[in-house]
């Protein structure tokens, strides 16, 4: 097995995928698929792209690195490694403190701006809440000046037609 066939069989199994499912999703029969796994078949470019995001890694990656003995690598890296000093963790706990504090120190100074804001909002639209409500008394006022200019012309009108009826009589 290549390492293109050995990276499909890794990766699916990582993601926890059976290989109709795995073929569902790229939109393949299952027996292609398979094929792609066992190496009897290779996908066209367009397929491998797809492949290849499906799987979150590059085409590169998938086409000639061993990803499966790379894993193991990485981990037997990792258990040789030689182990970190006292002196070693307490740098790094002052550098990640430091970092911390730095972290915070930003997020303080964004919500004071942020504060600011609401506040300038809040006081925004205490004064078109304030606006409204004179606006509202206005209004208020208008609609009772017209009612009484409308009881006034209607007063008007009656009075003028029964001039008229007097003066046809």
């Amino acid at each position: 097995m290549d390492n293109f066939s050995s990276n499909l069989v890794f990766l699916r199994k990582r993601a926890g995928r059976r290989q109709n499912e795995q073929a569902d999703f790229l939109g393949l029969k299952r027996t292609t698929y398979a094929g792609y796994e066992a190496g009897t078949s290779r996908p066209h470019l367009e397929t491998l792209r797809k492949i290849s995001e499906l799987l979150g890694v590059s085409t590169g990656d998938l086409l000639n690195q061993n990803m499966d003995t790379s894993v193991k690598e990485g981990i037997q890296a990792i258990f040789k490694a030689p182990k970190p000093t006292v002196e070693d963790n307490s740098s790094l706990l002052i550098e990640t403190m430091r970092k911390t504090i730095a972290l915070l120190e930003h997020r303080l100074e964004t919500s004071e701006a942020v504060l600011q804001q609401a506040r300038e909002a809040i006081q925004a639209k205490e004064q078109a809440g304030r606006r409204l409500r004179e606006t509202e008394d206005k209004l208020r006022e208008t609609q009772a000046q017209l009612i009484e200019t409308q009881k006034k012309l209607q007063a008007a009108e009656e009075t003028i037609l029964a001039l008229r009826k007097k003066k046809a009589a």
